[in-house]
């Protein structure tokens, strides 16, 4: 049996699409969380892809809902309450706000609070690179890093990401403040697989390779105490600028009873009040330029810009499908299994 089982883009979109309306979720807000989820896999972000939605799904089925709507704004600046409503949507409602406004008066600054899980923070900071604009995506999560010196989870790995259009492809730094996003935990965990040494600890603040106890325990912070004072400021600018949850009042992804209450803040830039479009393509082919031109150590064939490996991985996908593994084929049968909708191999 094969590994992989390749589904195409258009009917990953089409059964995420009717996995959501089951639940609830339909129109344009159906269209902005599979978009953002097709997207990950796209870019071979599979643990923020389609396997996102059996958590998305149990989540709608147990919580209350209300509309997305703005409760401040400025020519510059506004804060929206998502209405506990899936993560991509108020995410994405939030970055067409600071798109308009960056096209309007050269820059826009949206925060959102009473959100959910919103995906991988590149899809909005791309959103804006895509026009011609800088991107700037944050969120925050549930706790999983400790203070440094503490055993006790208070700061989530609270992601971000840059991106701003470059020579061919985007330039998109897109990480989390840990060595690895919990997602690859849970892929370890589903899987049965044993954890690289580096990424996690048990509650006892131990390094360790079983996936069940780093679930229970803490992810390892980036550099130390830096990546620990970067995730602390991501909390902050999200959820104390929102007005909305941080720390430990954010829920778990996995929880189904509880609307996660994640808050999001998001920037955009119009560069062309900086540097014309035409200067920007030219200082940009010259800086891959030299990126590219620096002498390789042994055995390295070739360095990549932040987010070069997912553009090329996209331009695969998009002709020819998304691989997804046997193992995730089944678990995403399994959820259209409770829903009735066919199954996504159909």
């Amino acid at each position: 049996m094969a590994d992989n089982i390749i589904i195409s883009e258009q009917r990953a979109r089409d059964w995420a699409t009717a996995i959501l309306a089951k639940v609830g979720v339909t129109g344009q807000y159906a269209a902005y969380v599979s978009d953002c989820l097709v997207h990950s896999n796209l870019r071979g972000v599979d643990t923020h892809g389609l396997v996102r939605l059996t958590a998305y799904a149990a989540k709608m089925q147990h919580i209350q809902v209300g509309g997305v709507k703005v409760v401040r704004e400025s020519e510059t600046t506004c804060v929206i309450d998502a209405g506990s409503q899936l993560g991509p949507i108020g995410g994405s409602i939030a970055m067409e706000k600071a798109i308009e406004m960056a096209k309007a008066h050269g820059m826009g600054l949206a925060v959102v609070r009473k959100s959910n899980h919103y995906g991988t923070a590149a899809y909005y900071a791309m959103k804006a690179a895509e026009q011609g604009l800088l991107g700037i995506s944050l969120t925050n999560a549930s706790p999983r890093i400790a203070p440094w010196g503490s055993v006790e989870a208070i700061i989530g790995n609270n992601p971000w990401s840059i991106a701003i259009p470059g020579a061919g492809f985007p330039v998109v730094l897109d990480m989390a403040n840990t060595v690895v996003a919990n997602g690859k935990i849970r892929t370890c965990l589903r899987e049965g697989k044993p954890l690289p040494d580096g990424w996690a600890m048990d509650k006892f603040g131990n390094p360790t390779n079983d996936p069940l106890a780093a679930q229970d325990g803490l992810l390892m912070p980036i550099g130390g105490y830096k990546g620990v004072g970067i995730a602390t400021m991501v909390d902050i600018l999200c959820s104390v600028l929102s007005g909305g949850a941080f720390s430990k009042d954010v829920a778990r992804i996995d929880d189904p009873y509880h609307p996660t209450g994640a808050c999001h803040f998001f920037i955009a830039v119009d560069i062309a009040r900086l540097i014309s479009p035409e200067a920007l393509r030219e200082r940009m082919a010259e800086y891959v330029a030299m990126f590219k031109g620096v002498r390789l150590k042994e055995g390295t064939k070739e360095v990549f810009l932040p987010g070069e490996i997912e553009w090329r991985i996209e331009q695969d996908r998009r002709k020819n499908g998304i691989p997804l593994s046997v193992k995730t084929i089944g678990e995403l049968n399994a959820l259209a299994d409770r829903l009735d909708v066919a199954h996504i191999d159909a």
